[in-house]
């Protein structure tokens, strides 16, 4: 989990945690058991949502059975 932290720290500016599904909250426990403190400082951005958000579609509608190939 250090090497972890130090890699994501590496490219300047904020880190923002992106997933499906999201999972931040594993992360974050790890991080802040085993390195102390997190880099993301609580940034997670959950992929299914912003499919959803960006379109405007409902949260069915986001699903992988309907985005595009």
């Amino acid at each position: 989990m250090r090497d972890y932290d130090c890699w994501v720290r590496l490219p300047p500016g904020k880190a923002h945690f992106v997933g499906y599904p999201a999972g931040y909250d594993f992360f974050y426990w790890y991080l802040f058991t085993f390195v102390g403190k997190s880099p993301f400082a609580r940034r997670a951005l959950d992929i299914r949502s912003y499919a959803m958000a960006v379109p405007g579609k409902t949260y069915m509608e986001s699903g992988r059975e309907n985005r595009p190939l």
